[in-house]
Formats: structure tokens, C-alpha cells, sequence
């Protein structure tokens, strides 16, 4: 073949081609079987302590998987927070009556978080532990206030507002509306009862009200500020996901499946792009279009079947990438057509240096499972903007010269104008 060193460079100007690799850096290639792989194969994922608690179903919706992740961090915070609760109230110097109250509470809420936690694992009833864990918390500050002396001197009171808080965070809108109206209309009733001269037990001494008040505070700043960091972490999260899936979808929507090389509509979209840019810069850079059909293919594809075939194409494509310089383009038009963007290309001594390269690139020995293969092809090419001044008739000179190659079986044939 004719070394593509006689060749000029291509223009400087130009952006690197994804899909193109110096050939004078062989560690610069990519194969199409490694790219198709990086599309395909996700790096191992070692699961962090949220995903250990979730349950495939859960990751059926997108939604579900988003709350659910919330739901078992929350529960995790409030496991923590109630443990210290109850390691506080058990070391303080409390009335027994006041202990015995308050560590019952605590040590339930404990015993509850870590069901719903198992439950949320082993079954991933995601819409049970969501209600259980809103109706403990409302359960539990309520029977905290009334143990408490009443709204107006219990120090919880104001941790009503958390389970109203989760429910808006696990169900939306609607659920987490019912909860607010719901403890509003609780707290209206239980002032209602304490102004109409109903009292309530009081198990907590008055001495000490301020250290009550303040570690109720504290577990209040806690849960807020560990729910604020939930919500912005998870959400961070998702949107990442969201945009790895997005990027995935679309690099496979334009990318063939088979060959890890750009289909048609990619190939399409560069090759209006690079007119485009030859119209609108004053320093043009001519290129060649080349449509490739292997001849064949065919009668491997009838007597080995598709897999062997499959074979054939991924190794064609692989050496095309491997005739390519940085801003060449390839892409698979369906079957067993190819077509080629040659940059900086402007004449029939050039378009036969690359003619010549990827007919010996093709006609090389291909081994497969079913033994040694050996296909040929025949190039059609199209100079831009010489032989056509637009897209569509670019690729139909293409394809009349390809076709005039076959009939000729010289193996390339250039559209003159």
C-alpha cells in the first residue's frame, strides 16, 4: 500500500474526531469492540450502606428508588439520634417515673425504626415503611407532649413539624399535606383541651426544664439539618444518575450497536456539520466522501450464519478505524456498507493513497470462529466540494462511483464532476 506520508496533514483547525486515531500512535486507537465494550459494561459498583437496605423492587421507578433512599437515610439518622436520646435520658438525673416514660417512648421508637428497616430490605413495601415511619414519629411526639405537661410547657412541641416534614420528602405533596393538617388540627385540639382546664401529666421535673427544652432543641437542629443534607445529597445523586443514563441513551442512539462505530444518523449529522463549516470559514478544507460495500459478504453470512458475520464486520471495522487519521470520520450505514470522510482530501492522487490503504486493510485474512475469512470491497468516492456542493448528492456521486467500481472491478472509482 502506499504510505500515508505523502499525504498533507489534516487541517489544524479542525476538532479532534472522536471515532479517529493517529496512525503513528498505535496506543491512540480504539477498537470498535473496545468502544461497543465501554458502552455495554458498567465498572464494578460496591454497595454503600443505603443500597444494602434496598430492595430490588425499589429499583423498578426511578421516583420509588429516589424516596425509598431518603426514607432508609432518615431512618438511619433517627436510629442514631434516638440511641443518644436514650443513652441521655438514662444517664440523667431524672424522677424514675420521667425515665421510665421517656425510655419507653425512645426505646419503641428504636424498635420500630429498626422493623421498618428490615421490612424495607427483606419485602420493599416502600409505601408501609413510609406511612409506619411518619405515623411513629406523629405517634410519638404526641404521647410525648401529653406526658409532658401539654403543649405549652412541653419541650417537644415543636418537633411537630417533622413528621409533617418526612411526609412531604417520602409521599409528595398530597400525603404530606394530610400530616400538616392533621398535627395542626392536633395541636388546636390539645389547646383546646388545655385551655378548657384539662391538665396534663407532667412526668418531667421542673428543675429540670431547661436541660429538657435544650436537648429537644438539639435533636430538633439534628434532624433538620440531617434531613436538609439527605434531600440535597440524594438529589445530587439522582441528577447524576439522570445525566450517566441520559449520556448513555444518546451515545447509543448514535452509535451502531454492533461495531461501536457511528451510524447513520451520526455519520449524517458530522458530515452536514462539516459543510457547514466549510461554508461559513474563510480557510475551506475540501474532504472526500467514501462509501464502502464489502464484497463477499454475503455468501459468508448465508453458509456460517450471522454470528460469523458479525465477526467479519467487527474486524473491518476495526481496521478502518485503524486507516484513519485524528480528523477522519467512519461510520456503518446498515449491512455491510461503510462510509468514510477523508479530510483534507481535494484530488484523485490523494482519494487513490486512501483507496488503495483500505482495499489492503480489507482484503487481509480475517479470523474467525468458523476458520480464516477474506472479503474485498468496493470504494466509491465523492470529492466536496467538487463532485457535489450538498449532503444528499455528495452521497448519491458516492454511491454511483462505488457502484461503477463494482462494475469495472478495479476495487475504487472516483465521481467526477
Amino acid at each position: 500500500p502506499v504510505p500515508l506520508q505523502s499525504l498533507p496533514a489534516a487541517d489544524s483547525h479542525m476538532p479532534p474526531i472522536a471515532n479517529g486515531a493517529a496512525l503513528n500512535d498505535p496506543s491512540a486507537a480504539r477498537t470498535a469492540t473496545q468502544f461497543a465494550t465501554e458502552v455495554k459494561v458498567a465498572p464494578p459498583h460496591q454497595p454503600g450502606i443505603v443500597e444494602r437496605f434496598t430492595h430490588p423492587l425499589l429499583r423498578l421507578d426511578a421516583d420509588t428508588l429516589y424516596r425509598s433512599r431518603i426514607l432508609i437515610m432518615a431512618l438511619l439518622l433517627m436510629l442514631v439520634v434516638v440511641a443518644l436520646s436514650c443513652i441521655v435520658v438514662a444517664t440523667a438525673t431524672l424522677p424514675l417515673l420521667a425515665k421510665i416514660a421517656n425510655l419507653s417512648i425512645t426505646l419503641s421508637i428504636t424498635a420500630t425504626i429498626i422493623f421498618l428497616l428490615r421490612k424495607l430490605h427483606r419485602t420493599g413495601d416502600y409505601f408501609y415503611c413510609s406511612t409506619a415511619t411518619v405515623l411513629m414519629l406523629f405517634t410519638g411526639n404526641f404521647f410525648g407532649i401529653c406526658i409532658s405537661g401539654g403543649i405549652a410547657t412541653a419541650p417537644n412541641t415543636a418537633l411537630m413539624a417533622i413528621p409533617t416534614l418526612l411526609a412531604y420528602f417520602f409521599s409528595g405533596v398530597r400525603w404530606g399535606t394530610y400530616v400538616a393538617l392533621t398535627s395542626l388540627a392536633t395541636l388546636i385540639i390539645l389547646y383546646a383541651f388545655e385551655v378548657g382546664g384539662l391538665h396534663f401529666y407532667n412526668t418531667s421535673d421542673i428543675s429540670h426544664a431547661p436541660f429538657n427544652q435544650l436537648l429537644v432543641n438539639l435533636m430538633g437542629l439534628v434532624v433538620m439539618c440531617g434531613m436538609a443534607f439527605i434531600y440535597e445529597f440524594t438529589t445530587s445523586a439522582l441528577m447524576r444518575a439522570r445525566d450517566a443514563e441520559h449520556e448513555k441513551v444518546n451515545r447509543l442512539a448514535y452509535t451502531d450497536a454492533l461495531t461501536g462505530l457511528a451510524n447513520r444518523l451520526d455519520f449524517d449529522t458530522e458530515l452536514a456539520l462539516r459543510i457547514a463549516r466549510f461554508n461559513a470559514t474563510i480557510t475551506r478544507s475540501s474532504f472526500a466522501l467514501c462509501l464502502l460495500d464489502l464484497d463477499g459478504f454475503k455468501p459468508i453470512n448465508d453458509e456460517f450464519g450471522h454470528d460469523v458475520g458479525d465477526e467479519v464486520l467487527q474486524v473491518v471495522s476495526e481496521r478502518l478505524l485503524g486507516c484513519l487519521r485524528e480528523a477522519d470520520y467512519v461510520g456503518r450505514q446498515g449491512g455491510d456498507e461503510f462510509m468514510l470522510i477523508f479530510d483534507a482530501v481535494s484530488t484523485t492522487e490523494q482519494v487513490e493513497v486512501f483507496a488503495q490503504r483500505v482495499a489492503h486493510m480489507i482484503e487481509l485474512p480475517i479470523h474467525t470462529s468458523a476458520g480464516s475469512m477474506q472479503v474485498t470491497g468496493s470504494l466509491g468516492f465523492a470529492l466536496f466540494p467538487d463532485s457535489a456542493a450538498d449532503a444528499e448528492a455528495l452521497k448519491s456521486a458516492a454511491d454511483r462511483a462505488m457502484y461503477a467500481a463494482k462494475r469495472s472491478r478495479s476495487g475504487w472509482s472516483v465521481e467526477s464532476n
